[in-house]
């Protein structure tokens, strides 16, 4: 799903975009620090645990003079430090991993070689719960799409031919479910990227 997103996305992109806007291909990688979350579950609540996470991300967009608009195709993984059910505290070791596909728009700011910029991301996510087997649950294995959106805030360094991003993106998708689970998803990342 995903990957469908963001390539209609990218069509999209280009194909509405001038002919004057440069085109350019952007590689990062975030560390992922992703929020307890509340699991609410039939009869019971859950508070998720979890490590610090890695994640990657490819992009590709037009550079406006001050404006960039991109699709981006991302993916996270965090491991599970453990879950608490009624104080009793349940497992660890399994994880959560999130693929999405995200349309971001950018305000870039001019700084002398520094360029101060600001962004907005919508798209679809999916979750991959993995949490293992849960004393009166079972194996909780399941995956779900959802809305997922981002804010950004970061600098760009211009080093030709390449430019450098290095930034923060909080992270957000509403409400995964898993079967009769709802979950949670949101997270800060730190990521570095280079432009083509």
């Amino acid at each position: 799903m995903a990957k469908k997103i963001f390539f209609i996305c990218t069509a999209l992109l280009f194909a509405a975009s001038s002919a004057s806007a440069k085109p350019y291909l952007s590689l990062g990688g975030m560390w992922v620090d992703l929020s307890d979350a509340d699991v609410s579950t039939p009869g019971s609540d859950w508070d998720v645990e979890f490590d610090d996470g890695w994640g990657a991300f490819v992009a590709v967009g037009k550079q406006f003079e001050m404006f960039r608009l991109e699709g981006e195709a991302a993916y996270r993984s965090t491991d599970i430090d453990g879950i608490d059910i009624s104080g009793i505290r349940a497992g660890s070791g399994d994880k959560v991993e999130a693929m999405s596909g995200m349309v971001n728009a950018y305000l870039d700011f001019d700084l002398l070689q520094f360029r101060p910029f600001i962004g907005l991301g919508a798209g679809m996510a999916r979750i991959d719960a993995d949490l293992g087997t849960v004393t009166g649950f079972g194996r909780v294995d399941d995956d779900d799409d959802a809305f997922a959106w981002q804010a950004m805030v970061g600098l760009s360094f211009a080093m030709q031919p390449v430019g450098f991003d290095v930034g923060y993106r909080y992270f957000d998708v509403e409400n995964p479910k898993f079967g009769n689970f709802t979950g949670e998803y949101e997270g800060h990342n730190i990521y570095v990227a280079i432009r083509f």
